[in-house]
């Protein structure tokens, strides 16, 4: 994918709907994605993980080492300051594993056969997983995204940069 052919695909329509103006009302219309939109919210993390995974070598060399996770970048094909994973991006795809455990439990499931077998692809889940077990997958996903996150900014003193290096996992471009 190009950039423009990503956003356009996958995040244009699922953003169309937001109209808001302040800060708090966009996260607020961010945070009912995954219960407006789940079948679309979890193909596009799936192509995200995807290409991200085989984007960056780190990821890949991680995913032999057995690091749980994922380091997720701007879009697919990014250049600034090399292409790296962001924390802030990472971070975020982590919290849209949570919001969707969230979302199971509130409705007790899926209700939408495209969404449940969306969420089940994206969760790697077969289609007999019990709703006990959705939920934990979906909050062991954020955690294993996290882990990763959490892997490469540990030892820096409690300092976050903007961004990851994709080949050597070092923190790099603009610093807190």
């Amino acid at each position: 994918y190009t950039a423009t052919q990503f956003m356009t695909e996958f995040y244009a329509p699922i953003f169309a709907g937001m109209s808001s103006e302040s800060a708090e009302e966009r996260e607020e219309e961010a945070a009912d994605l995954v219960a407006n939109y789940p079948e679309e919210v979890a193909k596009t993390m799936k192509v995200l993980g995807q290409t991200f995974c085989s984007e960056y070598a780190l990821n890949q060399q991680e995913v032999k080492a057995g690091v749980p996770g994922i380091l997720i970048g701007r879009y697919p094909g990014d250049s600034y300051a090399g292409g790296n994973p962001w924390q802030l991006l990472t971070a975020v795809f982590a919290k849209t594993f949570y919001q969707g455990a969230s979302v199971l439990l509130e409705s007790n499931g899926f209700l939408k056969e495209e969404d449940k077998l969306a969420w089940f692809s994206l969760l790697n889940l077969p289609e007999t997983a019990s709703l006990r077990e959705q939920v934990q997958a979906a909050i062991n996903a954020g955690d294993s995204v996290m882990y990763r996150l959490y892997s490469h900014v540990k030892n820096d003193g409690g300092h976050i940069a903007e961004q990851i290096d994709r080949n050597t996992g070092v923190q790099k471009s603009a610093n807190d």
